[in-house]
């Protein structure tokens, strides 16, 4: 009874798995279950499935439809390939659609988050940039976004160019001083680009060891820690 009772709700669970989510071609199959499939030409809308009628439906604007999940998403995280009509946008003050997270002009740091309509500016964490691409704050070499570089940013160049074969002294890395900043260094990356990296708060860079060490030990960095006198 047990064996024929599991056997019965893994096919239940095979079958929402094929008939759900799959783009709609116009029928609806009667099924002891309600479910849904993607529109073919519009991301943010689906079909929903019940009783042999098929209902057209929206996601919020500014979320699409994830034909995986069944559910709406945003759209950094869902592919719209071949469906990339959206419906018209509902702009708020702050928000050119009701929901999503969008770029602050002439920022690389702030982003706008929306909800409903509601806009709030937000600042990512210090040495991140808003990445538009994929809806989260990231490193600017990881971002590569156009009048963002990390480049750009930090005044700074890798005085070599890197490559997944490229062997460097920490891995991943190499480390440069950062002028007139002890406890600062870029590190160079396999993909070509800096990235800003510094010493735990006590210790100073050490450039001829390569690591973070203690002040005494650093010519010119002996009294960085020690407060100054005006």
């Amino acid at each position: 009874m047990y064996w024929e009772l599991s056997s019965f709700l893994i096919c239940l669970s095979f079958q929402v798995w094929n008939v759900g989510g799959k783009r709609s071609d116009g029928t609806c199959k009667k099924r002891p279950f309600t479910y849904t499939m993607a529109d073919v030409k519009q991301c943010d809308k689906y079909w929903r499935c019940a009783n042999g009628v098929l209902t057209p439906e929206l996601c919020p604007d500014g979320l699409v439809y994830d034909y995986v999940s069944q559910s709406c998403h945003m759209p950094q995280r869902i592919n719209c390939k071949g469906r990339m009509a959206l419906q018209d946008p509902e702009p708020s003050e702050l928000c050119p659609r009701r929901n999503g997270r969008f770029p602050v002009d002439n920022s690389c740091e702030q982003y706008i988050s929306c909800e409903d309509g509601e806009g709030k500016i937000v600042t990512c964490p210090t040495n991140l940039i808003y990445d538009p691409k994929q809806g989260v704050c990231e490193f600017p070499d990881m971002a590569n976004r156009t009048g963002c570089l990390a480049e750009e940013l930090l005044g700074f160049t890798c005085p070599y160019g890197g490559g997944d074969d490229a062997v460097l002294p920490h891995g991943d890395h190499a480390r440069i001083p950062k002028p007139n900043d002890c406890r600062g260094f870029y590190m160079c990356l396999k993909s070509g680009h800096p990235r800003l990296g510094g010493c735990q708060f006590g210790l100073v860079y050490n450039p001829l060891i390569q690591r973070c060490d203690n002040p005494e030990k650093v010519e010119g960095c002996e009294d960085y820690y020690k407060p100054k006198r005006d």
